[in-house]
């Protein structure tokens, strides 16, 4: 009986004890989250009595915001006090516990919000790891290139200031970016960073950074006055020059680079020049500048591309370009140059559907009527291009007076190229549709649909092989059934589409 009595009271003993240790547990979780609540308060200054005296209670410091962020990073985020973070250390706040969203410690947060250096001094003093990593790879000391101070008392303390992120950049390289102060630069090149270091995957050094994404030259000045390469290329072959072209920084920064003596006909490993990069940004100022400071306009890439041909990645609306253009051709650049596939500008921007690029190329002088690969002419290159600005591109080398019987190797026309270029995926009733509409341009400029190429078929016999185009009145005309030639000369008083008067309008 004593046994079973004994046995009752133990239960009963362990229950109350687990229910007390409950009952402190959720104290201690309640005095945490009010901490967290008094540093986010809007208060002007938080009472270091009034944590003093909280801390007194059992305090769960692992309570965390609704950024997961525990009660030390807070304190150290909203109140910037080095007698509150020294109180909370005092009273077992772990140094070293991680933010979960992306795993940094409270140092990285003390450094990301430029803390006092007391404050990062007396974290480091309590067992803080300064070369711990977040989610990035970050240590602190990549958070603290905006905080001279704070980047000399991690270095001081052990920091690595040649540790590499996910991205295989130093704290160097990341510093250029976006910053304006330099300070940072000379602090860590004298604590022994590699100012000369190339991040693995592009084989970008800082410098070549600071030229692409930052417009104050003071950090380029700087970067050389510490034994920056103002000569490296990355693994692509760029210079700093040409990255600073490429990814649209400053005019400012151009010309700083280019008074570092930085070579202005320097070609990448595909050939293209920092002239090659203005053009194809449509940067006319750039390309003005290059070209008074000796840049060579006549290059080609191993392509055999030159400038001009480069305008074709991007040409810029509202006559922009044209300015470019001008200079290239004053330059002494030939219109109708072409690159190694007999491709010309014009081709280039009429595959692309720049319309306002193709009016004003035909005005300057550029060769509507020119052969490419296998002997095809720009209408038939047009034609087989399937999309819906083709028409409209059509409409234009027609009037810019195209041969519209020329015939290519195979003895084709522009007429067979219409039948036979609706062969692809598209909708039915698209594919119908450009057949239609291409076949009737064709024909009111004059196609012969009497041609044979050299296999002996007509533009009908290839229409013919589509089933959704046989049944089309296009297809009838080509053959000659229900035929309404439209043979007269193309003038505005026939009423053209919107395409033939823009280019009437323009001149052509």
């Amino acid at each position: 009986m004593k046994i079973i009595v004994c046995a009752v009271l133990l239960v009963i003993f362990t229950i109350c004890c687990a229910a007390v240790s409950f009952a402190s547990e959720t104290d201690a979780q309640k005095n945490g989250m009010a901490l967290i609540d008094l540093f986010k308060s809007k208060k002007k200054k938080t009472p270091v009595a009034t944590v003093k005296k909280m801390l007194k209670k059992a305090t769960d410091f692992n309570c965390r915001d609704s950024a997961d962020y525990p009660v030390l990073d807070c304190a150290i985020s909203y109140t910037d006090n080095p007698e509150i973070v020294n109180a909370l250390i005092e009273a077992g706040a772990d140094v070293n516990t991680r933010a979960c969203h992306y795993n940094g410690t409270v140092l990285h947060r003390a450094a990301l919000h430029r803390a006092r250096p007391e404050i990062l001094d007396r974290l480091i003093k309590a067992g803080a790891d300064v070369n711990a990593t977040d989610e990035h790879d970050w240590t602190p000391l990549f958070y603290s290139t905006r905080t001279p101070k704070n980047l000399k008392l991690l270095i001081n303390a052990g920091a690595d200031v040649n540790v590499r992120d996910t991205t295989d950049r130093t704290p160097l390289m990341d510093g250029v970016f976006g910053l304006y102060s330099t300070e940072f630069i000379e602090i860590l090149v004298r604590a022994g960073a590699d100012v000369n270091a190339r991040c693995s995957i592009y084989g970008s050094t800082a410098f070549l950074i600071a030229a692409e994404c930052n417009e104050n030259v003071k950090m380029l000045s700087e970067l050389s006055r510490m034994g920056a390469d103002v000569h490296a290329r990355d693994h692509s072959g760029m210079t700093a020059l040409m990255g600073a072209i490429k990814f649209n920084n400053s005019i400012k920064v151009i010309h700083h680079l280019a008074d570092m003596d930085i070579d202005l006909n320097a070609a990448d490993k595909t050939g293209k020049t920092a002239l090659m990069y203005a053009a194809a940004c449509g940067d006319n100022r750039i390309v003005n500048f290059l070209l008074k400071r000796g840049a060579d306009a006549k290059a080609v890439d191993t392509y055999g591309k030159n400038a001009l041909l480069h305008m074709s990645e991007y040409w810029r609306p509202y006559g922009l370009s044209v300015w470019t253009l001008e200079s290239f051709i004053n330059a002494g650049l030939n219109i109708n140059t072409t690159d190694n596939t007999g491709r010309s500008l014009l081709y280039y921007l009429t595959a692309k559907g720049e319309f306002e690029a193709v009016a004003t190329l035909l005005r300057k002088g550029a060769d509507a009527g020119m052969r490419f690969e296998n002997g095809k002419t720009l209408l038939m290159c047009i034609l087989e291009q399937e999309f819906e600005f083709s028409q409209a591109c059509l409409s234009r080398s027609l009037i810019a007076g195209v041969d519209v019987n020329a015939r290519d190797n195979d003895g084709k026309t522009a007429l067979m190229y219409a039948a036979a270029a609706c062969k692809g995926n598209t909708d039915r009733e698209f594919r119908r549709k450009s057949f239609t509409r291409a076949v009737n341009k064709l024909l009111k400029a004059g196609a012969n649909r009497a041609i044979k190429d050299n296999a002996g078929k007509t533009a009908f016999d290839y229409a013919v092989e589509q089933p959704d185009l046989a049944d089309t009145n296009a297809c009838k005309r080509l053959g000659g059934s229900g035929d309404i030639l439209l043979n007269y000369q193309l003038r505005p008083k026939h009423g053209f589409d919107e395409a033939e008067q823009f280019l009437f309008a323009a001149g052509l």
